[in-house]
């Protein structure tokens, strides 16, 4: 501060932001359980580090550590990474998951919590992808009728709808879930594995 800003008490400066030695905002926030901070580096756009956050949220330490594993190894499952898409299969220089490393840890309350987030993530991405494939007139090659795109491509805007609507499912919800899905959508998603239909010939 100037002797022109002290003598000015409406002149302010921004407070520097001072993380722990050897950090990103994430790790730094994982290592002082400070979930508002890191919530706002993700949701508010003026914050210096949104731009990068996303980046950030996968990468690993100096020790080969995600912060998805820090947050296990230290049996903090109330951590927000999962809300905001990091890696549940990206694995350690052990060869660990996260959810493995907790387990290792005896940290039951995270290794429930990413049974959770793994069978919502699981559901979702199968429906997406399913969606894509059926969208997608190179994989289908004529093999999918109307009706049954209509079919496949209902049925999973109905579960990610579910799976919006329902915060509170449980990971047994999910699964039940994903079987259903599985169970009405595998006769025709089976058609894709056939060989496609032969064009008639032209006369």
């Amino acid at each position: 501060m100037t002797l022109q800003d002290s003598e000015n008490p409406d002149v302010t400066q921004d407070e520097v932001e001072v993380l722990l030695p050897n950090t990103t905002i994430v790790t730094h926030c994982i290592l002082k359980n400070d979930i508002p901070r890191l919530t706002k580096s993700f949701e508010d756009d003026t914050d210096p580090f949104k731009e990068i956050i996303a980046e950030l949220i996968n990468q690993r330490d100096d020790n080969g550590k995600s912060p998805l594993d820090i947050a296990c190894t230290l049996g903090r499952a109330d951590m927000v990474l999962v809300e905001f898409n990091c890696n549940l299969q990206q694995r350690n220089t052990n060869g660990e998951r996260a959810k493995e490393t907790a387990v290792r840890y005896n940290h039951a309350e995270c290794v429930d919590y990413l049974d959770w987030a793994e069978a919502r993530s699981f559901l979702a991405e199968t429906c997406r992808t399913t969606q894509e494939t059926v969208q997608d007139p190179e994989k289908v090659m004529g093999r999918l009728t109307k009706e049954d795109k209509g079919i496949v491509l209902n049925s999973c805007k109905e579960k990610l709808e579910w799976i919006d609507n329902n915060p509170g499912a449980t990971t047994q919800d999910f699964l039940d879930q994903k079987a259903a899905l599985v169970e009405v959508l595998g006769p025709i998603l089976l058609k894709i594995s056939e060989p496609p239909p032969e064009k008639p010939e032209k006369k």
